[in-house]
C-alpha cells in the first residue's frame, strides 16, 4: 500500500511530501524524485511537482529550497533562529554576517528528461537555464560552484560540513555536467 500525503500550496497544486510529520511544503530535492516516481503512473501530477519547485526563481535564477503554503525558504535569513544559530556556531565564514542561498543540487533537468515529454522541457527549459547559469556565476566563491550552505546538499546534516558550510565537492560538479549535456 502506497500512502501519499499532500499539501496544497496556495491552494492550486497538490504538493507531495514524504511525510505528515515536519514537512511544511515541498522541498525541491523532493519534487525531483517524486516527479522522477511519478511519471509512469501520473505524469499530471509529477508535472505538479515541477510547477511548484520551479514556481518562484530569485531574479538571478537561484531556486528555493523549499516552497510552502507562506512563501519560500530561499535564503539562511528565512531559517528558524534555532538553525541559523547551529549554523553559526561552525563559525563559518560564509554564515557570519551575510544572507546565504537556500537551494537544492541541480537535478532539475534530470527530472525534466525523465518525463520523456517535449512540451515539459518547453515549459521549464527558461527556468533551469536561468538556474544553471546562477550556480556557474553566483555559487562559485572560488572559481568553481560550491554549496554555499549544508542545506544546499542533499545531506543536510552530513559531518563533511562540521568544520566549513561551503563545500566544492564533486557531486556538485556531476549534476552541473549532467545537466548541461542534457539541456544541450
Amino acid at each position: 500500500t502506497v500512502v501519499v500525503f499532500y499539501l496544497y500550496i496556495r491552494g492550486l497544486n497538490r504538493a507531495i511530501v514524504p511525510s505528515e510529520i515536519g514537512y511544511v511544503g515541498l522541498w525541491q530535492w523532493d519534487a525531483y524524485f517524486m516527479a522522477i516516481g511519478l511519471r509512469h503512473g501520473d505524469p499530471g501530477l509529477a508535472r505538479e511537482q515541477l510547477r511548484i519547485a520551479l514556481a518562484h526563481p530569485s531574479t538571478s535564477g537561484q531556486l528555493p529550497d523549499v516552497v510552502h503554503e507562506d512563501g519560500i525558504l530561499a535564503s539562511s535569513d528565512d531559517l528558524p533562529p534555532g538553525d541559523l544559530e547551529n549554523l553559526r556556531a561552525m563559525a563559518s565564514p560564509s554564515l557570519a554576517h551575510t544572507a546565504v542561498p537556500l537551494t537544492k543540487p541541480p537535478l532539475t533537468a534530470l527530472a525534466v528528461a525523465l518525463m520523456g515529454d517535449q512540451s515539459v522541457v518547453d515549459e521549464f527549459l527558461a527556468t533551469m537555464l536561468a538556474a544553471q547559469e546562477w550556480w556557474y556565476r553566483d555559487s562559485a566563491p572560488a572559481g568553481r560552484p560550491a554549496y554555499l550552505h549544508p542545506y544546499s546538499s542533499g545531506l543536510d546534516d552530513s559531518p563533511i560540513f562540521d568544520h566549513e558550510a561551503i563545500l566544492v565537492s564533486p557531486d556538485l560538479s556531476a549534476y552541473l555536467v549532467l545537466a548541461d549535456r542534457l539541456m544541450a
